[in-house]
C-alpha cells in the first residue's frame, strides 16, 4: 500500500518519476480524501518540476475546485500548505500572476488562523509561513522591506516539520533582498544535510554565481541538472550563468536549445533563446541569427501573449533599426494587454522616450505612477518624466516633478538615498534656463521638509570621494540656491535697519 510519507520522500529526494508514479497510484482512491488531495498535489509539484507547467496549473485548479466543493470555506492544514506551496511555484514562473493570486493566499492564511487557532492541531508556524510569504509577494519589488524575513524565521521556529519548505523560502527571500551570504548560510545548511534535496543545488549555484564563485556555481548547476534533467528552470539558469558569468555564449545557447526541446512552448525559454541569438549576432556578425532570434521572440508571444519581456525586446530591436512604426505597434499591443501594470507601463514609456516621442512617454510615465511601483522605480519614473518635460522646454514642470520625488518619503535606505541623490544631481543640470527667483518660487510651493532633505543630501554628496569635481561645482551652485531660499524666508522678514539690509544684500551678492 502506497503511503503519503513514501511519496514525500521520493519528491524531496529528487526521485520525481517514482514520486509521480506513486502519487498517481494513490490518487486513484478517494476514500481517504486528505491522502487523495496530498497525492494529487505532489503529482502537481512533480509536473511543475518537470516544466509541464500548463498541465500542473490546470490540475491544481481542478483539485482546488474539488476541495472547495467538499469543504466549502473551511481551511485546514492541508489546504493552507497547498496554497502556500502553489504560490511559491507560481512566483518562479509568473510574477504578474503571483501578485494577482496573492489576495487568495492572504484569505486562506487568515481563514486558517480564524478557524483553527483554538484547536489542538493548529500549527501557528504554518500561519506565519503563509503571512510571511504574503508580505513578501506583496512588496517583493521593495528590496529594503525585510519584515517578511523576520516572520518566516518565526515560522521556522514554530513549525520545524515544514523545515524544507520554509528554509527554501527564506533562502529565496534573502536572495531577492540582496542578502546573498545569509541566503547561502540557510540554503547550504539543508544541502549539507542531504545534497539530493530538490532544488537546493540549483539555488546554491545561483547564489554562488552572485558572489563570483563561478567554479563552485558551475559544479552545483551540473549536479542539479543531473538530479533533475527535465527541469527547464535549471537549464535556463545554467544558460544564464554561461551567458553572463562564464561568458561562453555558444554553450549558453546550447543549454537553451535543450530546454526548448523539453518544452517548445515555454515563453521564458523562447524569450531567452530569441534574446541570446540576437545578441550573439553582434558578436559574430552572423546574418542568420537576427531573424532566428526574432522568430523565437515572436513565438514567445504566440504561446504567452503576456510575455512582456519579449514585447519590450522586439520593440528595442525595431528602435535600433529606426523602424519606429513597428516598434510603436509592439508597444500598443503590450499596453492593451497590461493596462494596470505600473512596471510595464514604465518600460513602455522608456521605449517612447528612446524614440524621442516625449508626449507619449510623458503619458505612459504618468499612467505608471497611478499603480504600484517599487520606490526605486517610482523615483526613476519621476526622473525620466522630468527629463521628458525638460526636452519639450517645460522647465518649470521638470523642476516640479523632481521636487515631488525628492519630497516623497524619508530616505533611510541606501538604495532610496542613492536614487534621490541622482535626482538632486540632475536638478541644476536641467534647470539652468530658470532664474533663481523662479526656482525659489517653485521650491517654496512645496510642503514638507524638502529643504532639510536637500541640505542633508548635499552634505552626503560632498563627502563622497567617488563623485567627480564637476558634480561638486553643480552641487555648490544648487546650495547657493538653497541659501537664497533661506535668506528669502528666514532673514528678510526680520530686517529693520538699513545697515542690516545692506550687510545681507552684500552677502547675497
Amino acid at each position: 500500500m502506497v503511503s503519503i510519507e513514501e511519496i514525500k520522500f521520493k519528491y524531496y529526494n529528487s526521485y520525481l518519476d517514482e514520486c509521480q508514479a506513486l502519487a498517481e497510484e494513490l490518487a486513484k482512491d478517494k476514500s481517504h480524501f486528505d491522502d487523495y488531495c496530498l497525492a494529487q498535489f505532489y503529482l502537481i509539484r512533480c509536473l511543475f518540476e518537470k516544466s509541464q507547467i500548463q498541465i500542473a496549473k490546470e490540475k491544481f485548479n481542478i483539485l482546488s475546485k474539488e476541495i472547495r466543493d467538499r469543504k466549502g470555506e473551511n481551511v485546514d492544514e492541508i489546504d493552507i500548505f497547498m496554497q502556500i506551496t502553489y504560490q511559491q511555484h507560481l512566483y518562479n514562473l509568473d510574477l504578474e500572476a503571483t501578485e494577482e493570486n496573492n489576495c487568495i493566499l492572504l484569505k486562506f492564511t487568515q481563514n486558517y488562523k480564524d478557524q483553527n487557532e483554538n484547536q489542538d492541531n493548529y500549527v501557528k508556524g504554518l500561519y506565519l509561513y503563509g503571512l510571511g510569504l504574503y508580505k513578501f509577494f506583496e512588496n517583493f519589488r521593495e528590496q529594503s522591506d525585510i519584515e517578511c524575513v523576520h516572520i518566516l524565521k518565526q515560522a521556522l521556529d514554530e513549525a520545524p516539520q515544514y523545515k524544507y519548505e520554509i528554509i527554501n523560502s527564506i533562502g529565496m527571500v534573502l536572495y531577492d533582498k540582496g542578502l546573498y551570504q545569509e541566503s547561502i548560510e540557510y540554503t547550504e545548511q539543508m544541502y549539507k544535510d542531504n545534497n539530493r534535496l530538490l532544488g537546493f543545488a540549483n539555488n546554491l549555484a545561483f547564489l554562488y554565481a552572485q558572489i563570483n564563485q563561478h567554479d563552485k556555481a558551475e559544479e552545483l548547476y551540473l549536479e542539479a541538472l543531473n538530479l533533475n534533467p527535465q527541469n527547464t528552470v535549471i537549464l535556463n539558469n545554467i544558460s544564464h550563468f554561461y551567458f553572463n558569468y562564464k561568458v561562453d555564449k555558444k554553450k549558453a545557447i546550447s543549454y537553451l536549445y535543450k530546454s526548448y526541446e523539453i518544452n517548445p512552448e515555454d515563453s521564458d525559454t523562447l524569450y531567452r533563446l530569441g534574446y541570446y541569438l540576437y545578441i550573439q549576432n553582434y558578436l559574430e556578425e552572423n546574418q542568420e541569427m537576427p531573424s532566428k532570434g526574432i522568430e523565437f521572440l515572436e513565438k514567445s508571444i504566440q504561446f504567452n501573449q503576456f510575455s512582456y519581456k519579449s514585447y519590450i525586446c522586439l520593440c528595442s530591436i525595431e528602435v535600433n533599426k529606426h523602424n519606429y512604426e513597428q516598434a510603436t505597434k509592439y508597444l500598443k499591443d503590450l499596453s492593451e494587454l497590461k493596462p494596470k501594470s505600473g512596471y510595464i507601463l514604465f518600460q513602455i514609456a522608456e521605449q517612447y522616450q528612446f524614440m524621442q516621442q516625449y508626449e507619449k512617454a510623458i503619458d505612459f510615465y504618468q499612467q505608471s505612477l497611478k499603480f504600484k511601483l517599487s520606490t526605486t522605480i517610482f523615483l526613476e519614473c519621476h526622473d525620466m518624466l522630468s527629463s521628458c518635460y525638460y526636452q519639450i522646454q517645460q522647465h518649470e514642470k521638470s523642476l516640479e516633478i523632481q521636487l515631488q520625488a525628492i519630497n516623497y518619503k524619508d530616505f533611510k535606505e541606501d538604495v532610496i538615498q542613492n536614487d534621490i541623490m541622482k535626482l538632486v544631481l540632475n536638478l541644476e543640470r536641467r534647470n539652468n534656463n530658470l532664474s533663481d527667483y523662479k526656482k525659489l518660487e517653485i521650491i517654496n510651493s512645496f510642503y514638507g521638509p524638502i529643504q532639510k532633505k536637500l541640505h542633508i543630501i548635499h552634505s552626503q554628496i560632498i563627502q563622497n570621494k567617488e563623485i567627480k569635481k564637476g558634480l561638486f561645482l553643480k552641487m555648490q551652485q544648487f546650495n547657493y540656491t538653497l541659501l537664497l531660499l533661506a535668506y528669502n524666508k528666514q532673514i528678510i522678514p526680520f530686517l529693520k535697519y538699513q545697515n542690516e539690509i545692506s550687510h545681507w544684500d552684500l552677502y547675497i551678492d
